[in-house]
């Protein structure tokens, strides 16, 4: 089966629940000794931290298995030698990184079975520009004595299964799915628009054991979760409970700065879709003739360094509350003297043309510094041919 609604609400629910409740169960030593055992292998991989998502479930009782992907830790991949020689052959750039990008993300598998592993952990590489994709790594966790074994991966080779399409969405389409996340964000309940997408966030995990429990917990409340053994020390057991609290601890506060960065990521690029809008209004309201507008229009939010680039220095600067002006004038004589008559009278004829833009500068969205804000125009007889400086 696909992710549905009859369990997304169950995991949202319960995500922040078990997300917490392993670092409280190891302090006062309620997880079994041959728990502790299986997740000491885990928390020994900081790369095995992240920010989840459930993308798939799939099988009946009692061989259900559920993939989830760290959605936080999506690396590229792309190599710089095909991104030059693509944009060698095609001169666009656009074009190149389209032909040419390779993004990495992991995903966790969890088994409900007792036969197998409890736990795979896959590293993927999709090729973005098409439906290829390759794995890795790939790893097996077992019940017993926190056994593991390395698998070997695959090179490239078509999207075979839903799972792997739900991975590259998140690999791949960054824009789709995080406007999906921001527009849930933003209502502030539920996740209806990620649902959509066959999304559910279930939160940071510091171990994948989080995972398991959390998949018992929601999804598979029906089943029988299989027990894990061990027979090892107590001494050892004692030594490996100290090391997996001390690695928890840490691998929690690098998940919370994840956590923090995300959230600055996101309240940036509000402040810029804010920031933006507030210039598109203004450049709106002109009502000066199209070509002048023209001329400014892919200008719109510029940084100071950006408009000196294409314009060069102001030619004056004014002070005005939180705005800058930065002045810009302009004139072209196009006058011709012309002798007339043979009594020496003389017409002239053309015009002396004067232009003044002032660029407004205000301090605003997720760049620093003054940025391109609003723009006005003033001027004798004023054309476009006579801004001959700095036309974009």
């Amino acid at each position: 089966m696909t992710v549905t609604n009859r369990f997304i609400g169950s995991v949202h629910k319960e995500g922040s629940k078990v997300a917490s409740k392993f670092s409280m169960l190891v302090r006062k030593r309620l997880i079994s000794p041959a728990l502790l055992f299986i997740l000491l292998p885990c928390s020994l991989f900081p790369a095995h931290a992240g920010m989840w998502m459930l993308v798939y479930a799939e099988g009946s009782r009692p061989s259900r298995v559920a993939y989830y992907a760290a959605f936080d830790d999506v690396q590229s991949r792309t190599s710089p030698e095909a991104f030059l020689a693509e944009l060698q052959r095609t001169g666009d750039p656009i074009k190149a990184e389209a032909a040419t990008r390779i993004n990495q993300i992991r995903v966790n598998q969890i088994y409900e079975s007792a036969s197998g592993p409890w736990l795979t952990m896959y590293t993927l590489e999709f090729r973005c520009g098409s439906q290829q994709m390759r794995m890795t790594g790939r790893e097996n966790h077992y019940r017993m004595n926190g056994r593991s074994e390395a698998v070997a991966g695959h090179d490239w080779q078509n999207i075979s299964a839903p799972w792997q399409a739900q991975s590259r969405m998140l690999a791949c389409e960054e824009a789709r799915w995080k406007k999906a996340l921001e527009s849930d964000r933003r209502r502030g309940h539920g996740q209806d628009e990620l649902n959509k997408l066959g999304l559910v966030v279930v939160g940071d995990h510091v171990l994948p054991m989080g995972l398991n429990d959390l998949t018992f917990a929601t999804i598979w409340k029906d089943g029988n979760e299989p027990e894990f053994t061990t027979n090892k020390s107590p001494a050892e057991l004692a030594r490996l409970r100290q090391e997996t609290i001390a690695r928890g601890t840490a691998i929690s506060a690098e998940m919370q700065a994840k956590e923090q960065g995300l959230r600055r990521d996101i309240e940036s690029s509000q402040a810029e879709e804010a920031f933006m809008a507030k210039i598109d209004k203004n450049f709106g309201a002109k009502s000066y003739p199209k070509p002048f507008q023209d001329l400014v229009r892919s200008m719109k939010g510029w940084t100071e360094q950006e408009i000196v680039e294409a314009w060069g220095y102001p030619d004056d600067e004014r002070h005005v509350g939180n705005n800058r002006m930065w002045v810009y004038y302009n004139h072209k004589d196009e006058r011709v003297a012309n002798v007339v008559s043979k009594y020496g009278h003389v017409a002239v004829t053309g015009d002396l043309r004067e232009c003044e833009l002032m660029l407004i500068l205000r301090e605003g969205g997720k760049k620093p510094g003054g940025r391109l804000f609003d723009y006005q125009m003033d001027g004798s007889n004023c054309n476009v041919s006579t801004m001959t400086r700095g036309v974009p």
